[in-house]
């Protein structure tokens, strides 16, 4: 792999996981768990 097209990768998977619990956070009303640990 080459490390520019990983860290892309990377970066986009996060934001695919942040959108998600995002949504679920949206649907149950809970606190998000990046908020949490702050």
């Amino acid at each position: 792999y080459d490390l520019e097209v990983l860290a892309q990768r990377l970066a986009a998977n996060r934001i695919f996981r942040v959108a998600f619990l995002a949504t679920l956070e949206g649907m149950d009303g809970s606190t998000p768990i990046w908020e949490q640990s702050t």
